[in-house]
């Protein structure tokens, strides 16, 4: 009859045997250890994404394209979709470049995929006269939503005095007033507010688009076929 001795030691050759071969296959991409692939941050933008109806930013077919190839894609709200990429609870983040240069993620592998637009506005106060062209803004003190970087969106963007602030934050001040008096505000989002007035900006002119970056893990070997699935997923799209 075989010993106890005998049995833990079977045991914990078995286990080894079968770590080792969870190793290769991480180490090969075969399997997926952390929780999602590729995390979306989410932001208010009707155009868009509506949370409710859940539009997505990455187009359809690329979506379509990457789910062929087993990438796994979860829409977060930003702050929690940069917390989980900052745990390494997912390999790749696909955001703003802005969002991306946390203290957490040491190595990056960066490649730019096609860039999506972004609907903007160009708020004002009821009261105050209703401006259609930004370009006679410059030189003006203009509110923009906190984590927004004004060299990603505006040409020109040293011919501006910027605010930053909540979009909250930026509403009351141009409604409510403050000790900062702001002459307008950009929002990325058509907000539905009795006391501000509204006009699209084109955004082809002087306002650039909205690029957004994925950015992975480069110590994870299984990032640099996310990289590649990514990439391939937008060109078939």
């Amino acid at each position: 009859m075989k010993t106890r001795k005998y049995l833990i030691q079977q045991a914990v050759v078995y286990c080894l045997i079968g770590l080792a071969i969870a190793a290769d296959a991480v180490e090969d991409g075969s399997i997926h250890p952390l929780q999602y692939d590729i995390i979306v941050p989410i932001v208010p933008d009707e155009e868009y994404l509506n949370i409710s109806k859940g539009i997505r930013i990455i187009p359809k077919k690329v979506e379509q394209n990457l789910k062929k190839q087993g990438v796994r894609v979860k829409y977060l709200p930003t702050a929690r979709a940069m917390r989980t990429f900052a745990r390494e609870e997912s390999y790749c983040y696909y955001g703003g470049t802005s969002k991306l240069l946390t203290p957490y993620v040491t190595a990056a592998l960066i490649e730019s995929p096609p860039k999506a637009k972004l609907k903007w506005f160009i708020a004002t106060a009821k009261n105050d006269k209703i401006i259609t062209d930004i370009n006679k803004l410059k030189g003006k003190t203009i509110g923009i939503p906190k984590g927004v970087n004004p060299k990603h969106h505006f040409r020109d963007y040293e011919a501006y005095n910027f605010v930053f602030a909540t979009r909250s934050s930026l509403i009351r001040m141009l409604t409510f007033g403050s000790n900062i008096r702001l002459d307008a505000a950009i929002l990325d989002s058509d907000y539905k507010d009795s006391l501000l007035q509204q006009v699209s900006v084109d955004t082809s002119k002087p306002l650039v688009e909205y690029g957004r970056t994925l950015s992975c893990f480069a110590k994870t070997p299984h990032s640099r076929d996310l990289l590649k699935a990514f990439n391939q997923a937008f060109e078939n799209g």
